[in-house]
Parts: C-alpha cells; structure tokens; sequence
C-alpha cells in the first residue's frame, strides 16, 4: 500500500509518500524537499502503468503553489508541471484521474482567472498541460476532485454555485462543461470526496456540512438514460 502525510519526513517536514508492506512494516519512499520538488502532498496516488504512481502537492515548486509527479515505486519522483505562473492554477488538490493514454486530470483550489476560483487540468506524460475548465464561482469554487468515467471527467467543488454550497460538475470528452448539480443545505453542503462510480453509471459522494442534521451527507447522482446511450437530466439522492 502507498499514501501520502502532508508532514513529516526530513527535517524540513513537508511531508512523504510512503509504503506499508503487508505485515505492517511502513518505509517513507520519497520525503519532499519544496523548491525542487514540492511539499504538502495532499491525499491520494492514482496508479499509472510501469510501475509508477501520479500525486499532486499543494505547496512548494519554483512557485510555491504546488506541482504534479510521477514515481516509480522506489521513490525516484519527476515533476511534470510546477503550477503559479499564471492561468495555469494554484495549490494543486491531491485527487486525480488517469486516462489509458498516461495522462492525468486533476484540479487546483485556486488560481485559473479573475475570480481565483481555481481550475480543472489535464497533464499529458510528456508534461504538457491544458485547462480544461476555469471556474468562476457561479458554476462553483475551489474543485476538489475529478473522476473519469468512460471519456467524461465528473467532480465536485467545496463552494460556490447557485446557493455557495458546492457543485457536482461535469467536462464531456468534446470539453463541454456543465454544471449537474448545486448543493442547497438539505441535500448536503461542501462536498469533499471524489465521486466514486457504480458498474449502472451512478455516482456516490459524500459532504462535509449541510444534511438532515447539518452534519454531512452521503449521496447519489443518477445520471438517467435516454435511448443511444446518452444522458438526461441528472438526480441526485440523499443516501444517508
């Protein structure tokens, strides 16, 4: 097993990638430095072929508003992209997507435009980066996660939309985006998790607020069907 911790490592403290091995026993693979590197890693890995996984930092880089690698299992990292220097976004968010062809999809909380509400990214394997998508706080702020389901990207962002509460968001392969969903209170408020996909094309998540007890909310989107497998207009369920 691999994870992160945003702390600790070297003396720096900026945080690991680490490895736990079925007994137990758990060795730090990579300990950031910052500059070069990045810190702060936030989350997840996403598993890439060869051997290798993908993560985000929320800080460090030349910027210091964090970077995206690749690393092969014994800790050797590259850096594909280091974000801040303009459009491109900041304080990259550690939840991200990988598609067959290598590329990796993620977001970053803020950065992207004039409304510094952050943007969703696609890095080819060469490094090579696209923005997908830059929000501007009407169809949602500070994105937290992607999660690619066949060609489309779907996610959620902790603010903004229609009542600031968050959205659940979508990004067709042609690159369209739309907003499928704004969070309103009863039905959850600040969604924090990746959206996790069923084998019927359902979507569940989870929120930090809002609910029956304004405690968080377990839902789940349904994207209904129409005939030659396109989708209508999606539902969304408070599952728990």
């Amino acid at each position: 097993m691999y994870g992160t911790t945003m702390k600790g490592g070297s003396g720096d403290d900026l945080g690991t990638v680490f490895r736990v091995t079925a007994a137990g026993v758990e060795n730090v693979v990579h300990a950031f430095s910052g500059v070069a590197d990045g810190s702060q890693p936030l989350l997840g890995l996403a598993i890439g072929k060869k051997h290798t996984f993908y993560g985000a930092t929320g800080l460090g880089g030349a910027q210091n508003a964090g970077v995206a690698f690749r690393m092969t299992l014994d800790g050797t990292e590259t850096v594909l992209h280091q974000f801040g220097s303009g459009s491109d976004g900041q304080y990259a968010q550690g939840w991200i997507a990988l598609d067959d062809k290598g590329a990796m999809y993620g977001t970053t909380e803020n950065g992207g435009g004039s409304a510094n509400a952050g943007i969703v990214y696609k890095i080819d394997k060469s490094g090579v980066e696209s923005i997908l998508h830059v929000f501007n706080g009407a169809d949602g702020e500070n994105p937290i996660s992607v999660t690619l389901m066949g060609k489309d990207l779907y996610g959620v962002t902790g603010f903004g939309g229609a009542n600031g509460d968050g959205t659940i968001f979508k990004i067709a392969s042609n690159g369209a985006f739309s907003v499928l969903h704004s969070f309103s209170g009863p039905d959850g408020r600040d969604p924090i998790c990746p959206l996790v996909p069923d084998s019927d094309g359902n979507l569940y998540g989870t929120t930090f607020g809002g609910g029956a007890n304004s405690n968080g909310a377990v839902f789940k989107l349904t994207l209904k069907k129409k005939k030659k497998g396109q989708t209508s207009a999606p539902k969304i369920e408070r599952a728990a």
